[in-house]
């Protein structure tokens, strides 16, 4: 039996994310043409609604700056984050990115925290400072990697779902000719892909990301 993904992520535009947006070294990240940033064994949501949850908690575990002794759980870092993002209570299921960015301003993890909308402006993120935490729908050719472990953007919205984008290579060639590549960390457990990665293609992360839903944030962290 299959089992069942969870996913979990939520999204309220705010036009006012357009005055924070993250501003990468553009000059050094063009002398690099690959990073992989080390993330450890990949999480698992299990049932639970929880995905902003995980994606986040690993994102502040892994770092560049690493704070390793964290007093709350992924699934604890979801439900604080009900208390900071867009919807009133929390008798619902699923978080927003940006409720999770809050309580973690709140509690000093991190300062200001910014977005990205385009391919490019992520690639140059991950290639200068860090794993970057990417909220999009997730479509029917993301459930699961093909034999190359790729996981594709097509067919039908299964799910709002955050994840990791936690390193790439610009000049992978993919199975569909195309070059650059995402490695993408999931919360699905280490049985999914490759140890709980797959790769995805720079053009279909640009179709993912022009979607007027699509997000991908990271913060200034600070250690505690």
């Amino acid at each position: 039996m299959i089992k069942a993904k969870a996913f979990g992520r939520l999204y309220k535009a705010d036009e006012r994310d357009k005055k924070y947006l993250l501003r990468p070294d553009m000059a050094r990240a063009t002398a690099i043409n690959q990073r992989f940033w080390y993330l450890g064994v990949a999480l698992d949501q299990g049932a639970e609604p929880a995905c902003v949850g995980y994606s986040t908690w690993k994102w502040l575990y892994g770092g560049p700056v690493k704070n390793r002794a964290l007093p709350f759980s992924p699934f604890q870092l979801y439900k604080e984050a009900q208390k900071w993002d867009e919807w009133p209570g929390d008798l619902y299921d699923g978080t927003s990115v940006r409720g999770a960015f809050k309580f973690l301003q709140n509690q000093g993890y991190v300062g200001s925290y910014n977005w990205a909308f385009d391919v490019n402006a992520v690639a140059n993120y991950v290639l200068t400072v860090g794993p970057i935490v990417m909220g999009t729908d997730w479509l029917t050719g993301m459930m699961e990697p093909d034999q190359n472990m790729y996981i594709k953007a097509t067919g039908i919205v299964e799910g709002g779902h955050a994840y990791l984008f936690c390193g790439l290579n610009r000049r992978r060639k993919n199975p569909d000719s195309s070059v650059g590549a995402f490695r993408i960390l999931n919360s699905w457990g280490p049985y999914w892909g490759a140890k709980g990665r797959a790769w995805i293609t720079f053009n279909d992360v640009a179709n993912l990301l022009a979607r007027a839903d699509a997000e991908a944030c990271a913060a200034v962290e600070r250690a505690k």
